[in-house]
């Protein structure tokens, strides 16, 4: 059994790396005999973990970088479809298409976060084509097709 103050003491020690806290990560995981206490202190430090980066700024990065991990989609799935019609409607850049496709690359994934994102996503689109039969087009051409309501 490990001791209570050395668990928070090496949690401390590692608290600028949140990812570290990721059980599934460590070679270790597969041991079933991980001290409950320090399982315990990873999986909670790893639930308080907040990214404060901002979606559209990571979006915008993301298109530059031709790809993404894990933690962007995490960040993507929690934005909403408000949040989502606000992002869109105010790049003014070339890349807008590419931001879309990119996003709806991303939402077409198969795990949770791409569906939550998913849901947003769809939400924010739809509106946007609502407005109008051109932007409508636009985001069809980007491959996001509207629900014909």
């Amino acid at each position: 059994m490990i001791g209570k103050r050395s668990i928070s003491d090496y949690v401390a020690a590692k608290a600028d790396d949140p990812k570290y806290f990721d059980l599934s990560r460590h070679t270790f995981a597969a041991e079933s005999d991980i001290d409950p206490a320090l399982r315990e202190a990873f999986e909670k430090k790893l639930k308080s973990y907040v990214d404060h980066r901002d979606p559209q700024k990571v979006l915008i990065d993301l298109v530059h970088q031709q790809g993404w991990n894990d933690d962007d989609l995490s960040l993507l799935a929690g934005v909403t479809a408000e949040r989502y019609q606000e992002i869109f409607e105010m790049i003014e850049s070339d890349d807008l298409g590419r931001i879309v496709q990119l996003a709806l690359r991303m939402a077409g994934q198969h795990d949770e976060h791409a569906l939550a994102m998913r849901v947003s996503l769809k939400e924010a689109l739809s509106r946007i084509a609502k407005k109008s039969p051109l932007r409508a087009r636009r985001l069809k051409g980007w491959g996001f097709n509207p629900d014909p309501n």
